[in-house]
């Protein structure tokens, strides 16, 4: 049986395709670290596999409508998620709009109807 059958995962062709999207988005990542003082980024460090966390946030804080600068700024970072969920560039992604559409209850709203009504 061939080892990238269906049985035993992804394809061949998944992972080149995963690690062509991670070496073109540690490129960026490099391209913005050389135009912006304080990110020295290099390829090497952005594609290892301790920096594909950095990369999954950065990539996620994209997709949720931060701007790319500010997503590289805020996805870096070395702080872990308490301290880093107070980062403008978190709040812009997960706004109290954006997490009541997702259906989760605002602790805050709660305690005002309980003790107010």
């Amino acid at each position: 049986m061939d080892r990238y059958s269906p049985e035993y995962g992804p394809s061949k062709s998944m992972i080149v395709a995963e690690q062509a999207s991670k070496k073109a988005l540690a490129q960026q990542l490099c391209t913005i670290g050389e135009k912006q003082p304080g990110y020295e980024v290099g390829l090497a460090d952005a594609y290892d596999s301790g920096a594909s966390r950095a990369l999954k946030k950065v990539r996620n804080l994209m997709r949720l409508g931060v701007h790319v600068q500010a997503a590289v700024a805020y996805g870096i970072t070395s702080k872990g998620p308490w301290r880093s969920s107070k980062t403008p560039g978190i709040n812009q992604a997960l706004s109290n709009a954006y997490l009541k559409s997702q259906g989760l209850y605002a602790l805050r709203d709660g305690w005002i109807k309980l003790h107010h009504s």
